[in-house]
């Protein structure tokens, strides 16, 4: 998960349920993670701090990813190629599976608030302001692209499709049909901030502020609003299986899980009062 916890992350154990705490060593907070294979795990977060196992959650190592900046965001195209991304403009790249990084510079000082890649060298980054920036090989340095808005974009995902979403303040939601080139508006029926999307095949699923939670049945053509059973705000939300899907949230450790793929919901306790950027699976057991 994008972990809030500051020196410890919750994984979940066989039914998505129980959640235990492991320490990392690290003393700050994390807000990225990245799973690339069933045991290798990396998080990001402040002070341009990168932690990763290879042991299944356990035996973690600390690295820089040449930046004092906070990291939002982290995403790999294979188990070798990966970036971080963060405020102002921070970016940072790793070809050894992050065991080490190269500060890179993003053009913009603009502060990025995720990164997606769509396997090669081709990734894109959003961020305040409407913000998109995007990269089609290693020898071009990452350009601007239009996004038509001025609001923040908080988080972004690639579909089964190849399509990128990305999501933000003011319920906006943007997608992409074209590797980032372009971008088109799609109602949310929203006005609050939109914190993560998610999706699993044609169904999406989207968290935000005030407990909102929207999904979609048509590949994210057109999202309707869910009951959260919830006023807090919700960060993010995975998929664990085709059924079951966990959402986290910002205040006393909201933890809500979904056996219908996020028709209905219901509250988890987690014996934890941390604060939860986001939540992400290595299988259908193991999440973190």
């Amino acid at each position: 998960m994008q972990s809030a916890l500051r020196d410890t992350l919750p994984i979940a154990r066989s039914d998505q349920i129980s959640w235990t705490k492991l320490t990392t060593g690290a003393t700050t907070g994390f807000r990225a993670i990245a799973h690339l294979t069933n045991e290798a795990t990396l998080f990001a977060g402040d002070s341009g701090t990168v932690v990763r196992s290879s042991e299944g959650f356990f035996g973690w190592q600390t690295s820089s990813a040449g930046t004092s900046q906070q990291l939002n965001a982290m995403a790999f195209s294979d188990t070798s190629s990966g970036w971080v991304a963060g405020t102002k403009g921070a970016m940072a790249q790793s070809t050894d599976g992050g065991h080490s990084w190269a500060s890179k510079s993003s053009g913009p000082t603009t502060s990025l608030n995720a990164v997606v890649s769509l396997g090669g060298d081709t990734a894109v980054a959003v961020g305040t302001t409407g913000a998109i920036l995007r990269r089609v090989s290693r020898q071009q340095p990452w350009t601007t692209v239009t996004s038509g808005i001025s609001s923040t974009l908080q988080a972004a995902t690639v579909t089964p499709d190849g399509s990128i979403f990305a999501v933000g303040n003011s319920g906006r939601i943007l997608r992409s049909t074209d590797a980032g080139l372009t971008w088109s508006s799609i109602a949310s029926g929203s006005t609050t901030t939109l914190y993560g999307i998610t999706f699993r095949d044609s169904i999406g699923l989207i968290a935000g502020n005030n407990g909102t939670l929207l999904r979609s049945t048509n590949a994210g053509t057109s999202w309707s609003p869910v009951t959260s059973n919830t006023a807090n705000m919700m960060r993010s939300v995975a998929f664990a299986t085709d059924s079951i899907v966990v959402a986290v949230g910002m205040y006393s450790a909201t933890v809500l899980r979904s056996t219908n793929a996020g028709e209905t919901w219901a509250g988890v306790y987690t014996q934890d009062f941390s604060r939860y950027n986001s939540i992400s699976f290595v299988d259908s057991l193991r999440g973190t």
